[in-house]
Order: structure tokens, then C-alpha cells, then sequence
């Protein structure tokens, strides 16, 4: 941690967590809450786990918790267990993206409070479909609804035969209580076939709209170039 003038305040390691970190977030001024990876049972949390881990202001853990789909028809499947971003909420929770497992494209929403306990969660399992999607930025709007967007092969046609290279931007909004309000798909994969369309970056907009960002590329001519995207409150 560093001072405002750039001085190091003080250094921490956590070698029984590792890999896959993500954004780290500050609470206000009592400390911080991140996600990372562990490939070992530490500090009660599962071996081969996504964790989120909630930070003092002094750097020492306060807590780290798994989150693991114990029930649903994927659970043990080959698991790759990611944290892409996060966000605080307005109410006193944090809203973290989370990539489920591998073989079946899927990931989750899931909302949890400070002390780690879930107050709601929310999953995309693609298997069904054939398809992938993955999430990457999340945000809350100032009237409390959940921006998120990232990618997927779903709504596709060429997903269903397997070129999962070929995907669309997503965008999804949620209300406070994780229930969707819309999502939309853009993109060219299925008029460019081979084309990849991602979304990293989202932000407000004007009258509860978003608007978002990423990289597109063409498979015919194979151009790389940037894109924002500006949607209204409805989509």
C-alpha cells in the first residue's frame, strides 16, 4: 500500500491464496475486498476455489470465503474458478463476476454483504445451448440497478457447431435484487463469421443508460479496433 506522496506503507504477501487476482476495491477507510485463486484449503476455504477476501486497513485478513456451486448440475465438472471484476454496492454489498467452470462456458453473479454472506446469486450455464459467456466488468448505476457486460457465443448460430472463437458483446441489467430487467447482444458473428466481439469496460450513462467498451475483430480481413457503445436505461 502506498501513501498519497507514493511511499510504501506496508507490503503483504498471502502465499496460501496464488493466482487469478482480481480488481481490488477499497470499503471506505476500514480496509479492502478482492477475489483471487486457491489451489490449496486454507483458512477454511475449499482447495481449488474462487475466493473473495476482505483486507484491513493494515493489509491483514479479515476473511476469505469460497463460493462454489455445491448443488447444481456442474458442480466438480472441471471447474475454473476466476474472479473477473467486482463492484461496491450503495447498500453495504459487493457484486462479484465469477467464471464457473470451463467446460460448459458458464459463469455467475453473486452478491454478497462485507462479512462475506450471499445475498443473492445469479448463474449462466451455456450448456444447454452450446454456447460460452463470459462477464468481465460490472458496475452499479446511481438507482441502485447492476451494469454488466463482457461476452458470450450464445444467440450465435455458429456456436452450435462448435467455433466458439466466434462470439458477441453482451449486456446485462439487473435491478438491486439481482432480478433482470434486460439483456442485449451485439455484434457480427452472424454476419462475419469468425469475428470477435468483447466488451471490457462499462460505465453511466445519461437517464440510468450505460455505456460500455472493447475490442472487435474481423476474420476476413482480420482488423483489430476498439468500440464504445452507448444504450439508454431500456437497452
Amino acid at each position: 500500500r502506498l501513501d498519497s506522496s507514493g511511499n510504501i506503507k506496508w507490503i503483504k504477501g498471502y502465499p496460501e491464496f496464488g493466482i487469478n487476482v482480481s480488481p481490488i476495491k477499497p470499503i471506505g477507510n476500514s480496509g479492502f475486498i478482492l477475489g483471487c485463486f486457491s489451489n490449496i484449503e486454507a483458512r477454511g476455504a475449499d482447495k481449488d476455489a474462487a475466493l473473495i477476501i476482505r483486507l484491513d486497513s493494515r493489509g491483514e485478513i479479515v476473511w476469505a470465503k469460497s463460493y462454489c456451486d455445491r448443488e447444481g448440475p456442474f458442480h466438480g465438472i472441471l471447474s475454473y474458478p476466476a474472479y473477473f471484476d467486482l463492484c461496491l454496492t450503495n447498500d453495504n454489498g459487493v457484486v462479484v463476476l465469477r467464471k464457473s467452470d470451463i467446460m460448459f462456458g458458464g459463469s455467475s453473479i453473486i452478491k454478497i454483504d462485507f462479512s462475506g454472506n450471499v445475498v443473492w446469486s445469479k448463474s449462466f450455464h451455456s450448456a444447454v445451448h452450446g454456447g460460452a459467456t463470459d462477464l468481465m466488468a460490472v458496475r452499479e448505476l446511481s438507482n441502485g440497478n447492476i451494469a454488466i457486460v463482457g461476452m458470450t457465443t450464445e444467440f450465435n448460430e455458429y456456436s452450435h457447431h462448435g467455433a466458439l472463437d466466434d462470439y458477441n458483446t453482451i449486456a446485462i441489467m439487473l435491478d438491486k435484487n439481482g432480478n433482470f430487467l434486460w439483456i442485449k447482444v451485439l455484434g457480427r458473428s452472424t454476419e462475419d463469421y469468425g469475428s470477435q466481439d468483447k466488451a471490457f469496460a462499462v460505465t453511466e450513462g445519461d437517464g440510468g443508460g450505460i455505456v460500455y467498451a472493447g475490442k472487435t475483430q474481423s476474420k476476413v480481413d482480420y482488423s483489430l479496433d476498439f468500440f464504445v457503445v452507448k444504450m439508454d436505461a431500456n437497452g
